[in-house]
């Protein structure tokens, strides 16, 4: 098993999600430490028990001891049964002591308040030190605790009050530094896990936008291929390719249509379908069919890439726009002269 440290002891992430839980560790963690050195320190009261007889101080340190060991090692108590259970102990050793040794065991009440901020929270601490306040005052009081004041207070009922009143305030100041030490711990956490649900659900909207994006990538980049094999088909066709506007304005055309289609830059040759180098009749049967936007098959007479007059079968079809209206055509003239001359 890891080893306990004091960073695990600390750490809000280890074995829960909630301050509550942290409290919970602390207790158990405080609980095994306060088990180990109670059973060290009863080593001597347990000697001095057989030299010289048993005394108070030896059965407080037993029951005590029989008492945490209950609490630590009975399986399936509650968290604050077993914190509750611990502060009684504490209160009352602390009030043994104070009877049975005298006010050097202060100490064991002065325990009490902070045990209580730190297990459960200001309010049960305030209660805890109202209690630790009126129980050293009246129990030093009643048992008259012979605590010199020199050249100050003779009285027990002042000199009491007085201890009573140094005592609250510095156990007070302790107590509250633990509870705003522990609150500002929780708002820190909180904070965390805010900003922790945050980060998490952008991670989400993020990686869920990357895919997204990944996706686009891949089918444009899958678009893009599609038209460069296209487009490599076409340019690379044997067949005369031709794309244009229903107005006639050529914006496309394969390189088997260099001999009947003017060069673009050419002063006064526009690409249109009306400057093709076509029989007049084949021409104007063509350009009809564009601005008609009708279907249209046909064949013509056209110059071939030999020079010479070849007879091609054409067929102009219609085509949509990106908003699907009719403004676009295209052409294909495949040459049949050979086809031709085989018939006759």
């Amino acid at each position: 098993m890891p080893r306990n440290t004091l960073t695990d002891l600390l750490s809000l992430e280890q074995g829960g999600t909630a301050i509550s839980e942290w409290r919970e560790r602390i207790l158990s963690r405080i609980l095994s430490v306060s088990l180990i050195l109670g059973s060290l320190v009863a080593i001597p009261t347990i000697y001095f028990a057989f030299v010289r007889g048993p005394s108070a101080v030896t059965v407080i340190d037993a029951l005590g001891l029989l008492a945490l060991i209950f609490i630590v090692k009975m399986p399936g108590l509650s968290y604050r049964f077993r914190g509750y259970t611990f502060l009684f102990l504490n209160f009352l050793t602390g009030v043994g002591f104070l009877v049975m040794v005298g006010t050097i065991s202060q100490i064991y009440l002065l325990a009490v308040p902070i045990f209580a901020a730190l297990f459960f929270g200001l309010r049960v601490a305030s209660f805890a030190l109202v209690i630790n306040a009126i129980t050293l005052f009246v129990l030093g009081y009643l048992v008259q605790q012979d605590v010199p004041f020199p050249g100050l207070l003779s009285t027990d009922l002042a000199k009491w009050a007085v201890i009573s009143l140094n005592f609250a305030f510095v156990d007070t100041v302790l107590t509250i530094s633990t509870a705003l030490l522990l609150d500002n711990i929780e708002k820190s956490y909180h904070g965390l896990q805010t900003a922790g649900k945050s980060l998490v659900t952008k991670q989400k909207e993020l990686a869920e936008k990357n895919s997204k994006l990944a996706r686009e990538i891949s089918e444009r980049e899958a678009a893009e291929e599609k038209a460069m094999r296209l487009a490599r088909a076409m340019e690379q066709a044997g067949e005369i390719i031709l794309l244009g506007n229903h107005d006639g304005t050529i914006v496309y055309a394969n390189s088997a249509a260099d001999p009947i289609i003017p060069p673009p830059g050419d002063e006064g040759n526009v690409r249109r379908v009306e400057n093709l180098q076509l029989s007049s009749e084949s021409r104007d049967a063509m350009v009809s069919a564009v601005h008609k936007k009708e279907h249209w098959r046909g064949r013509v007479h056209a110059l071939g890439q030999d020079g010479t007059m070849r007879q091609m079968v054409a067929v102009v079809t219609p085509s949509t726009d990106s908003e699907g209206h009719l403004n676009n055509f295209v052409a294909i003239l495949r040459d049949v002269t050979h086809e031709v001359r085989i018939e006759e």
